[in-house]
Order: C-alpha cells, then sequence, then structure tokens
C-alpha cells in the first residue's frame, strides 16, 4: 500500500507527541491574527505576510492530521476532501484568475468524473489481480503491524502474549509459496487476533482509493449543479421536471381533466 504504512508508523513512533504542542501552537497563532485585524492588513507587504501566515496554518493544520493519524485514522480522508477543493480554487486563483468562478467550477465536472471513474476502476482492478491485496484477517495483522497499531491485551488476550511480560504476539505472519499466512502455534487461539480489533489504520490506507473516487465523485456532481449558460429546451424540460411543484400541478391538471370528462358525460 505505497509509503503508506511507514508514514503511519513514522509519525506515532516518532513524532506524535508534538501532536498536543502544535495544535495549541496554533490554536494561539489563529487567535493572535484574529487579535491584529489580519483582514484589515490591506497593503502590499501586509498581504504578503498574510499569505503567508494563512500557508503556515494550512500546513500545520495537515502536519497536525498526520500526527494524530494513528489515533484518528479517518483524519486523512476528511483532510482529502476538506484540502481537494481548496486546491481547485488556488488552481483557479493562480492560472483562471479572469475567468468567473461559476465558470471555471462548470468546467471540472467531466474531469473530476473521469478521475472518481478512472481511479474507482484501478483500485477494483489492483484488489482482484492478486489475492495478497484483498482485505481479510491476514492483511489486518500485517497492516497493523507495519502502522505501528500496539496490540491491545486487555484482561481477556493476556495469554494472547508471546511470552509474559512481552508486547508481541503469539501468532506470527509466514510466507508460504508467495502467499502471507498466519501460523498459530500450539496454546495460541485463533481468537487472539482480536487484539488488533481497533487498529484501523490498515484499513483506512486500504480503502483509501474508494473514499478518494468518492469524493471525487461527489464534487463531479456539485460541479454539474453549477454550470452556467442557456439552457435548451430538453434541459428546461429536465430543470421543470425536478421541480418540486412539478407533480402537484400535474396531479391538478389531470383531476381537472377527469372532471370536465365527467361533466360532459352528464
Amino acid at each position: 500500500m505505497g509509503f503508506g504504512e511507514q508514514i503511519y508508523y513514522a509519525t506515532s513512533e516518532s513524532f506524535g507527541e508534538y501532536a498536543y504542542g502544535l495544535a495549541l501552537s496554533l490554536a494561539v497563532f489563529i487567535f493572535g491574527l484574529y487579535m491584529l485585524d489580519a483582514d484589515e492588513w490591506t497593503s502590499h507587504n501586509g498581504k504578503i505576510f498574510l499569505y503567508i501566515c494563512m500557508f503556515s496554518i494550512v500546513g500545520g493544520v495537515v502536519l497536525l492530521v498526520l500526527l494524530i493519524a494513528d489515533r484518528f485514522p479517518y483524519g486523512t480522508v476528511c483532510l482529502f476532501a476538506v484540502m481537494y477543493p481548496l486546491w481547485l480554487l488556488a488552481l483557479k486563483l493562480m492560472c483562471y484568475n479572469k475567468k468567473d468562478t461559476r465558470t471555471f467550477v462548470s468546467w471540472l465536472s467531466g474531469p473530476l468524473f473521469f478521475t472518481s471513474i478512472v481511479i474507482g476502476v484501478t483500485w477494483v482492478a489492483w484488489v482482484f489481480s492478486d489475492p495478497d491485496n484483498e482485505w481479510n484477517i491476514v492483511a489486518r495483522m500485517v497492516a497493523a503491524e507495519r502502522t505501528g497499531c500496539e496490540p491491545n491485551y486487555g484482561d481477556n488476550y493476556e495469554d494472547c502474549r508471546k511470552e509474559e511480560g512481552s508486547e508481541e504476539t503469539c501468532f506470527y505472519v509466514e510466507k508460504k509459496d508467495g502467499k502471507e499466512e498466519l501460523v498459530f502455534p500450539d496454546g495460541c487461539d485463533q481468537s487472539c487476533t482480536n487484539v488488533y480489533s481497533n487498529c484501523l489504520n490498515g484499513f483506512i490506507l486500504w480503502i483509501g482509493p474508494v473514499l478518494v473516487s468518492m469524493v471525487t465523485f461527489f464534487l463531479s456532481f456539485f460541479c454539474t449543479f453549477l454550470r452556467t449558460g442557456e439552457s435548451d429546451s430538453i434541459g428546461t424540460a429536465k430543470a421543470s421536471f425536478l421541480r418540486p411543484n412539478f407533480f402537484i400541478v400535474l396531479t391538478k391538471k389531470y383531476v381537472n381533466q377527469q372532471r370536465e370528462h365527467e361533466k360532459r358525460m352528464c
């Protein structure tokens, strides 16, 4: 799964302890900008300094999410969902500053939809190309160890330790004939795999392309709703069909026609 497992392990083991300090620093920095009325810095130098501060805040938030990824594994997905639209907005400001925002957004629907389909299809092909790419109990154990997730023995799984007082599990993963398998020595029950039941980092990495594809897919539909330009007759008909009162008006017309028909029969 790429370098994702190494990133999770490095951040949790080496830099995870600095997460709260970084969060406090960001809060103080943002509060300081608020007290100094940073939004009123309209001079040339003031705007440059404000942009530097904004980029520093964004970089700090990204770093903070990575530092707490071992405790909040969904943070990276949420970060992508927030940063991707901001990246598109920055692209518009840098390359298409003279274009209307609604026009620029309307251009994105097709490319975003195509990107989401390509990511989804590629992920499905990757999963079915090799049994080792499927998410199963073996993949869950391997990912938990590689991401630095500590086993939770609690009171029910003390017998699952390799040795008394050891943090290693009694089971291990062995590769035979090119395929990884779980090995349970004598006295090691298969239920010992539950010590990693709370480790979601590996699963987030595995399902990550699907989540990215879903975010991109919904963004493409959002951009479609903001399309500009005059609607043709078909577009007008579709718009009328999607109006909430369309079915009410249609029902009233049908009832009136039935009443007129009954009057004629009488």
